[in-house]
């Protein structure tokens, strides 16, 4: 009697379920913060930047949607040792900068004293790393593929693989010109264009992992 294979699909429904999750939740995290604080909160001022919402009222659902994304990132294993490996380093990443927070707005400057510099530069350069990493694990693991002539949905998908990393990467030149550039930073302050930027970068980052979860450009 010839025995059934034993179906791969539990696996695939596991990695297509853990991609969409990380997308939808980069897609939603700067709407819940701004929308979050205005809303339930009845207050409209924006913050300087995403990290900022820490010390809002907000700051737990900022923490909290930062530990699911790096538990996700941390469980997805990926094809290979590469995507275990970068998806490992974004989620450690991904929890220092929910734990590390930066230095605080001036509405709460009272809080300085607890906010060491320090840890404000860990906070800054693991908020920096962790988008580097989400660029090329978009960039250049999930254009990947083991077919000697990609399909036409492979290739459309592997445009906005490419199109996201590259716009993770310009925002995240932005923000490392606003915040080191003075001439720079000083003038753009009342804009918030850190809060801005994040946001692009963190809605690119969904849109990529919402792709590749199967989620838009299904084959």
């Amino acid at each position: 009697m010839a025995t059934q294979k034993p179906s791969d699909e539990p696996i695939i429904i596991s990695f297509m379920t853990i991609r969409k999750g990380v997308g939808i939740l980069g897609i939603l995290l700067p709407f819940l913060l701004v929308a979050g604080l205005a809303f339930i909160f009845d207050q409209q001022d924006l913050e300087p930047s995403l990290s900022h919402y820490y010390y809002t009222r907000m700051g737990a659902a900022f923490v909290g949607t930062l530990c699911i994304v790096a538990f996700f990132l941390y469980c997805y294993r990926g094809y290979d040792m590469a995507d275990r490996v970068t998806s490992r380093l974004a989620a450690i990443f991904a929890l220092v900068v929910a734990f590390f927070p930066a230095d605080p707005a001036p509405l709460y400057s009272v809080m300085s004293f607890s906010c060491a510099y320090w840890v404000h530069v860990v906070h800054f350069v693991s908020a920096s790393l962790m988008f580097l990493v989400f660029a090329y694990i978009s960039i250049f693991l999930f254009t990947k593929t083991d077919a000697p002539e990609p399909g036409r949905r492979k290739r459309q998908r592997n445009l906005v693989y490419r199109i996201c990393g590259v716009v993770m990467l310009v925002a995240l030149v932005g923000i490392l010109l606003d915040a080191t550039v003075a001439s720079i930073g000083v003038p753009l302050a009342a804009y918030h264009p850190i809060l801005f930027l994040e946001a692009l970068a963190l809605w690119a980052f969904g849109l990529s992992w919402l792709v590749k979860g199967q989620g838009m450009l299904k084959d």
